[in-house]
């Protein structure tokens, strides 16, 4: 068969991913201050990578035999017997008015990724089929034009994580993949070592709600196999694994990283983890291997703030020796915070950002407190939630009623929290030594 990937976005000038936010995406809307604005065009221009949901999907579909291109925003060609279209929350509207637009013409339409399959009734009223699990082991099965409507699964996902075709990046302009910011090069791809994340901050986090709550891992030799592809295919020079908490096995990982050392792949990478699984040893050995950045998820000054949204995994005694570590190392550290969690008041979001400032790292994103449909904080405040559509659940404001904080306070506090930050003269130095160490140094 003949299917045409679509994907699809409003006009905004402002970074969107569908890749982030466990599929839903993410709008980089920092905010109405100076810098705010200006940060934003800044995460515009250097970031930008289609979703690896898609890429899969290229790879298992070719894999079965079917023939595919891909578009943004642009009508499919004649001959094409199935459509595709990736969905998210923050392009919700664009996705079911291209839906029904095309239905209209005669295509056959479904949708994927996890929103969609969160939200079936609302992409079925638009398209033709939802599928019901990862896409990618949907169309490893054999299927039929016949067979795609309504909602449709195939049990495939039993399959191992191994069992998948590398992603396939031959339909995607090279400009769509960069990650310009902090030291990494300019050739660059994403990556998925497990799925899966087992810890309680799924009270509010949407990872698990489409990779599960069980993590699955691929062998190290398979992504090292990955990673040598991209290499010698594609002139990658920076991974950046998408992995909600890279190194969650220590054995497994450190399996991978001495693969990476033994065959001298000159590859520089990124991972979003917990500071409680980088000890001196890991650390080392990560820097050997490759790494140049660290993302990891402080949320808030306050750590009991944070067990009461489940999140119990927080040990601030040796968050900063942890993060000066990384740093000795060669290692940047970019940190995210979530400001109007519902308990937080004016007062505790600035104790956030001095928090922010007093760890210093080369990079750190703050987000607005938002409840997502499928998660059990969604549940427990949805008769409170004041957005009108769910493109404005952006990561970037707010979306509920809140006791202690209106729309115009959280717009103010995110541009104090972007202002304080990205305006002192200690980050500037510690973000282009980083930059430095990491051209000439790795």
């Amino acid at each position: 068969m003949n299917f045409f990937l679509l994907d699809v976005y409003q006009e905004r000038n402002l970074r969107v991913s569908k890749d982030t936010n466990g599929g839903y995406g993410t709008v980089n809307d920092y905010g109405g201050g100076l810098v705010s604005r200006f940060l934003s065009r800044i995460k515009k221009s250097n970031v930008d990578f289609p979703s690896l949901t898609l890429s899969y999907t290229v790879a298992a579909l070719k894999k079965q035999g079917h023939r595919v291109s891909y578009g943004r925003n642009s009508m499919p060609p004649p001959d094409t017997e199935v459509v595709l279209l990736l969905s998210s929350i923050v392009e919700h509207s664009a996705e079911l008015e291209w839906g029904r637009l095309l239905k209209g013409k005669g295509f056959h339409v479904g949708y994927i990724g996890s929103f969609a399959r969160m939200m079936k009734d609302s992409y079925l009223a638009a398209g033709d089929f939802v599928v019901d699990e990862e896409a990618e082991f949907f169309f490893l099965t054999p299927v039929t034009k016949e067979k795609l409507r309504g909602v449709v699964s195939s049990g495939a996902s039993r399959l191992s994580l191994d069992d998948l075709p590398f992603p396939d990046w031959s339909l995607f302009q090279k400009k769509n993949l960069k990650y310009g910011l902090y030291g990494a090069g300019t050739s660059f791809f994403p990556m998925l070592a497990t799925r899966g994340c087992p810890f309680s901050c799924r009270y509010y986090c949407t990872y698990p709600l489409g990779q599960g709550t069980v993590v699955r891992f691929r062998s190290p030799k398979n992504i090292v196999d990955e990673i040598e592809r991209l290499i010698k295919e594609y002139g990658a020079q920076t991974i950046l694994f998408r992995d909600p908490v890279f190194g969650i096995n220590r054995g497994k990982t450190v399996e991978l990283l001495e693969e990476i050392i033994r065959r001298d792949l000159k590859i520089k990478f990124v991972i979003e983890t917990h500071l409680s699984l980088l000890d001196e040893e890991m650390i080392k050995l990560f820097s050997r291997a490759g790494l140049i950045t660290v993302k990891v998820g402080i949320e808030a000054a306050d750590s009991g703030r944070l067990e009461s949204y489940h999140r119990k995994d927080v040990n601030r005694s040796s968050e900063l020796e942890t993060i000066r570590k990384l740093e000795r190392a060669g290692i940047g550290v970019i940190c995210f915070y979530i400001l109007a969690f519902p308990t937080d008041t004016w007062d505790s979001c600035v104790g956030t950002i001095k928090h922010a400032v007093m760890l210093n790292t080369i990079g750190a994103q703050f987000s607005v407190c938002t409840p997502y449909p499928g998660t059990a904080f969604y549940d427990a405040i949805k008769d409170r939630i004041t957005a009108k559509k769910f493109d404005d659940f952006t990561q970037f404001n707010l979306v509920y009623k809140h006791d202690h904080l209106t729309p115009l306070d959280v717009d103010k506090l995110m541009s104090l929290a972007y202002n304080k930050y990205y305006s002192r003269p200690s980050w500037a130095f510690k973000y282009i030594s980083h930059r430095i160490k990491n051209r000439f140094l790795k």
